[in-house]
């Protein structure tokens, strides 16, 4: 009967070892996917291939911190999102340091324009759930983010009056 019950232990502590695995799987896989699509931007040299990159990369970055948030992991969320902003600055230097006009060639600056913007939409919501006394670093990131978008904006466009932000 020993050797039965101990049989029959180790093979639940087999399955739960096994479900526990399946569990932290996608976590691990999700963690991994981040990994390589940061290297291959931190690997590209070309700004414009670099800002193509910044639409997927920003994607999963913004996931990670949508589960940071709500795993209350604020101290690993803003790290993140730090991580994407700098990331955005970069790819951001790298093409206006090119020379190219972003009006007449907007390959780069176009989807860097929309990776930010998409990605500040993404941030108001996240910050809904944030205590207003954590949220400071937060609201710091997003307004780099804010003048980012608002200079990406008026180099694709600078022909365009000037918006009143006194509103």
């Amino acid at each position: 009967m020993a050797w039965g019950s101990n049989r029959a232990s180790q093979w639940l502590v087999g399955c739960f070892m096994a479900l526990m695995a399946g569990a932290w799987a996608p976590v691990f896989a999700f963690q991994v996917h981040i990994q390589e699509y940061q290297t291959k931007f931190d690997n590209e040299k070309n700004p414009v291939r670099r800002a193509k990159l910044m639409d997927k990369l920003g994607e999963l970055q913004f996931a990670q911190l949508r589960a940071d948030v709500r795993d209350d992991d604020l101290d690993t969320g803003i790290r993140v999102l730090d991580s994407y902003v700098d990331d955005c600055e970069t790819v951001h230097r790298g093409l206006v340091d090119t020379g190219i006009n972003a009006e007449k060639k907007p390959d780069g600056f176009k989807q860097l324009e929309v990776s930010v913007r998409m990605n500040l939409h993404r941030l108001d919501e996240l910050l809904v759930d944030i205590d207003a006394e954590q949220k400071k670093p937060f609201v710091a990131a997003r307004k780099k983010l804010m003048e980012l978008n608002k200079q990406l904006v008026h180099e694709l466009f600078p022909r365009q009056p000037e918006a009143d932000d006194s509103q």
